[in-house]
């Protein structure tokens, strides 16, 4: 038995309360670095979508693009488009919240036609 029994079980609740924080920062780090590379870890599990071909046309402007998709009923009101100045890349476009509050996810388009990737 220890001399200082207080002591010893202080140094026990101390090392479980530590041991179960440095999980906890460890997820809140972990999933604050995912957060901030979200687009870079995106761009490299789409890289399928997130690509077209360049090819020798001019590529839609911003409004011709919003149009073609306002014509299909499945999406809703555009909030941004962005471009890249990469003629391989597709157009990101987001959408505004609807009237429930939910948002639609984004997605991307062939910038020389107007077709949705995903």
């Amino acid at each position: 038995m220890s001399k200082y029994p207080i002591k010893a079980a202080l140094l026990q609740v101390h090392s479980v309360i530590g041991l179960a924080l440095s999980l906890v920062l460890a997820v809140v780090g972990i999933t604050g670095a995912i957060m901030s590379f979200e687009d870079e870890i995106q761009a490299s599990l789409n890289a399928d979508i997130m690509r077209v071909e360049a090819r020798a046309v001019p590529t839609l402007t911003p409004d011709q693009l919003i149009a073609r998709l306002q014509a299909n009923p499945d999406f809703g009101k555009v909030a941004s488009v962005t471009m890249a100045s990469d003629p391989s890349a597709a157009v990101r476009i987001r959408f505004a919240r609807s009237a429930d509050g939910s948002r639609p996810s984004s997605i991307y388009v062939d910038p020389y036609d107007g077709r949705a990737l995903g």
